[in-house]
């Protein structure tokens, strides 16, 4: 029967018997759509390959619990998805963990609004290149949690049941990840029409799925997706495992992907799979031979799989001074990392860098002042009329630590002109001087990890004005490219441990950081009673909720301070962890802490860490009062302990030195739970 003429249940059916017809046909029905979805899901083309392969590897390995043939195509996206989520995971453990105590109270919301019409169609088209950049600028202002959900709601078509059974979650965690997904996609809206993009009055949720389909369409119309190599890549895949684990110990009878008996030649060379075969040559050839044949091969396996099993402890190690250049992207020396750490992004997603970024970037490292640069050509560039030269190429070069191929015709950051070989970026007087002091730095296979501090220095340096210093500890995560050189692909907040996230990954997460996720849950789970606590004219407000992780007793696990935001003003809630660690307890605490700028005016506050540690400073202060009232808190048997400092006044030595020596506590966002990875 030809693949055309058969439909699922009957594709399904052939499946199960072993034809390829029947996966031929799954196969070829499916990959395009999934393959663009988990390009979405995992914002990397190859990533989302890896995630396909291993998703059909599952599916075909799964196919006899699938109750409804017809169904595959849905059954399949869930899969899908959760494989994405579980590739996710490795960067972040605890992703969609907090969801799984399933203590998520029940909520009576409407996730879609009545006036949000999904099938309206705008009167003008987006071109091919509108369009990605908008699907980038939405997607990327969603969580990975909200990502997923919503491209799996909207796009998918799985009910909110089916997210919640591929995630291992509650219904109204899901309705949560939604709900706060349109909240950020409507920010974000708003940001992009500020910057001039035409919305044609969508409103921002019909938006995102409009210009998602029309990309999804172009996708799929597109000659250059490749169909038979991931084909094979699965098939081989299955018959290795299928064929060689089950195929040589049960018999020919068993085999998953097999056309006719004797016709299977698996060759596996120096190839490690998974929890299966452990690194070597072996090669089988003619599966349905004599039983002794059969019983020797079985007992090489037995033997590969136990040596498989034994523990592979690799260490990870660290970079020396000289190891850079041959290490980093660029060939890059330290110092000249720490001068591309410094200008560059603060933060990195998935290796995501905009040409504005890249441009300030260069136009601050041109324009410093009082600040060596490594980079000779660009401490003492050649200026013609008011513009910096450089070689194209050149910049090209010590950009790719971040960016293969960054300066090209197309390039459309303010500051620089590209054209051809040459580029032209703006000369004037900096007010900015940046550093960057790598601390340490570690690699272990195709992964590296460097922590970081940034001292940016913005004071305007022809004024009296007083100092202003921003300092911020960081880590880059690399990856090894096909040249054999680290490119950074994320910069995160704090200092990681990969050794820790190792152990994280296999598993082993801190139950401090589970259950700081949990009660992240809780704080926002319990909006309902918090509104009803506010003023009537505040209780529509948006709330917003932020968190930061501090030692505030000196005992290496961090405390919880969660921020609760309305019209610009928070009110901090302090948590711990029992002493047994499985609980988190509420932190008592004399006063009321507030934290951010109250948007009528008046009322300021913000939090900083000692620079001698341990304990926390309070700081606030009226905009029409220049005196900053500085109350220290420390944990002590539960409960925060205040002392009063003494009062400063803004814009004086104390108080500059102070800010110079107590970092200010910097806010993530609750919907990000990149830093219960590591401690401020």
């Amino acid at each position: 029967m030809e693949n055309n003429q058969l439909d699922y249940e009957q594709a399904v059916s052939l499946a199960l018997k072993g034809e390829d017809a029947g996966f031929n046909y799954l196969y070829e029905n499916t990959y395009k759509e999934k393959y663009y979805i988990a390009i979405k899901y995992m914002k990397d083309d190859q990533k989302a390959q890896d995630v396909l392969q291993d998703a059909y590897i599952r599916a075909f390995h799964k196919l006899d619990t699938l109750q409804n043939a017809s169904a595959f195509p849905g059954w399949f996206g869930q899969i899908v998805a959760n494989t994405a989520k579980n590739a996710l995971a490795k960067k972040n453990p605890i992703l969609f963990s907090e969801m799984n105590n399933g203590n998520v109270p029940d909520e009576n919301w409407e996730y879609l609004a009545e006036d949000e019409d999904l099938t309206y169609q705008p009167e003008s088209a987006y071109t091919e290149k509108e369009t990605q950049e908008m699907v980038h600028e939405l997607l990327e202002s969603l969580s990975d949690e909200q990502r997923l959900c919503m491209l799996m709601f909207h796009i998918e078509d799985q009910s909110i049941k089916e997210i919640a059974e591929a995630f291992n979650c509650s219904e109204n965690t899901v309705k949560s990840r939604l709900n706060y997904g349109r909240k950020k996609l409507k920010n974000k809206a708003e940001e992009l029409e500020k910057k001039g993009y035409k919305l044609y009055s969508f409103a921002p949720l019909p938006l995102l799925l409009y210009l998602l389909r029309a990309e999804e369409a172009s996708f799929i119309a597109s000659p250059t997706i490749a169909s038979a190599t991931l084909f094979n890549k699965i098939t081989e895949q299955i018959k290795m495992e299928k064929g060689v684990k089950e195929v040589v110990k049960e018999g020919a009878k068993q085999s998953f992907l097999h056309t006719a008996a004797g016709k299977i030649a698996v060759t596996v060379a120096g190839i490690v799979i998974t929890g299966s075969i452990a690194a070597g040559t072996i090669v089988y050839h003619n599966f349905n031979t004599n039983n002794n044949d059969q019983t020797g091969a079985a007992e090489t396996v037995e033997a590969a799989d136990q040596e498989s099993s034994e523990e592979q402890v690799q260490e990870w190690v660290a970079l020396t001074d000289g190891d850079y250049t041959n290490m980093i992207s660029g060939n890059l020396t330290k110092e000249q990392l720490e001068c591309m750490l410094a200008y560059g992004p603060l933060n990195m997603t998935d290796g995501y860098i905009d040409d504005d970024t890249i441009s300030q970037s260069l136009f601050d490292m041109i324009n410093q002042v009082g600040v060596d640069n490594p980079f000779s050509y660009i401490e003492n560039p050649n200026v013609v009329n008011g513009d910096a030269v450089f070689s194209t190429s050149e910049l090209d070069r010590i950009y790719s630590v971040f960016k293969d191929n960054a300066f090209t015709n197309t390039f459309s950051g303010k500051y620089i002109t590209v054209e051809g070989d040459v580029t032209y970026c703006a000369a004037t007087t900096s007010v900015h001087k940046y550093t960057s002091d790598i601390t340490n730095a570690l690699y272990l296979g195709d992964e590296m990890v460097i922590n970081y501090d940034v001292s940016l220095d913005k004071t305007p340096v022809e004024s009296m004005q007083t100092p202003k210093i921003e300092k911020y500890t960081k880590t880059a995560y690399l990856e090894k490219q096909p040249s054999g050189l680290y490119q950074i692909k994320n910069i995160v907040d704090g200092t990681q441990n990969p050794q820790q996230e190792n152990t994280q990954q296999t598993g082993e997460t801190s139950g401090w950081q589970q259950l700081y996720a949990q009660q992240l849950e809780t704080v926002k789970a319990g909006e309902s009673d918090f509104r009803a606590t506010l003023p009537e004219w505040e209780q529509k407000s948006q709330i917003k909720y932020d968190y930061v992780l501090c030692d505030l007793n000196g005992d290496t696990i961090p405390e919880l301070i969660v921020n609760t935001v309305v019209e610009g003003m928070g009110t901090c809630q302090f948590f711990t962890v029992s002493d047994d660690g499985a609980s988190v307890l509420s932190v008592a605490c004399p006063d009321t802490i507030y934290c951010g700028a109250a948007s009528s005016g008046g009322s300021r506050g913000y939090l900083a860490i000692p620079a001698s540690g341990g304990g926390l400073y309070a700081c606030s202060f009226s905009s029409l009062d220049p005196t900053i009232y500085v109350t220290k808190y420390v944990l002590t048997d539960g409960t925060l302990v205040k002392t009063q400092e003494s009062t400063m006044q803004r814009e004086t030595d104390n108080y500059n030195a102070f800010s110079n020596n107590n970092q200010t506590v910097e806010w993530t966002d609750s919907e990000n739970l990149e830093n219960l990875q590591g401690v401020r």
